[in-house]
C-alpha cells in the first residue's frame, strides 16, 4: 500500500496540533482565564470546517468526520497557544499578591496503573465567579490540609488575564 504525501502531511499537522495542546495545558494552568474563552477558540475550528469543507475534502485523503476533527484540533490549538502565549510572554514584570479563600481541597489521581499517587490540589474562586484549580506537589499535602487561604503572586498579562507567578498557602 502506497502512502500518499497528503496523508503524511495531514497526519503530521494533526500530531503537531496535539503536541500544542500540551503547551496549552501548561499555559492554562498558569493563567487565570475563564474556560469559555478556550471553548470559543476551539469552536472557531468548527466554523473553519464549515467554511472550508469542500476545499478540505478535495485536498485531504480523509473523510468529513476526520477533517472535522482535524479542523477543531488544529485551529483550536493554534489560536489558543497564540492567545495564551502572547498573554504570558508579554505580561507585565510587576507583580501583586492577592489572597483567595480555598473553596475545596481535592486530589488528582495518578496515571494509569499508578492511581494511588494522587496529586493534591485546591480550588479557589476568582474575581468573576469562576473557579481555578491549583495543583501542588505531593509533599505539600500536610500544608494543604491545614490551609484555608491561598496567596497568589499575580502579574497582568498582555490581554489582561492574570498570570500566576507564585503560590503560598496560608
Amino acid at each position: 500500500m502506497k502512502i500518499k504525501r497528503s496523508s503524511t502531511l495531514f497526519n503530521t499537522i494533526l500530531f503537531i496540533a496535539l503536541l500544542l495542546n500540551l503547551v496549552n495545558l501548561k499555559l492554562f494552568e498558569e493563567t487565570i482565564i475563564p474556560i469559555i474563552i478556550i471553548v470559543i477558540f476551539y469552536a472557531l475550528g468548527i466554523l473553519t470546517f464549515i467554511i472550508f469543507k469542500n476545499k478540505l475534502g478535495a485536498l485531504s485523503p480523509w473523510n468529513h468526520i476526520n477533517n472535522f476533527i482535524l479542523c477543531v484540533f488544529v485551529v483550536g490549538s493554534c489560536v489558543t497557544v497564540s492567545f495564551l502565549g502572547i498573554n504570558y510572554c508579554f505580561a507585565e514584570k510587576a507583580t501583586k499578591n492577592k489572597t483567595y479563600t480555598i473553596i475545596r481541597k481535592t486530589e488528582i489521581p495518578g496515571p494509569k496503573y499508578n492511581r494511588s499517587k494522587k496529586t493534591p490540589a485546591v480550588i479557589i474562586e476568582t474575581e468573576k465567579n469562576s473557579t481555578k484549580r491549583i495543583e501542588f506537589k505531593r509533599s505539600m499535602r500536610a500544608k494543604i490540609d491545614e490551609a484555608h487561604f491561598l496567596e497568589l503572586e499575580l502579574s497582568k498579562g498582555f490581554f489582561n488575564f492574570n498570570i500566576i507567578r507564585g503560590t503560598k498557602l496560608k
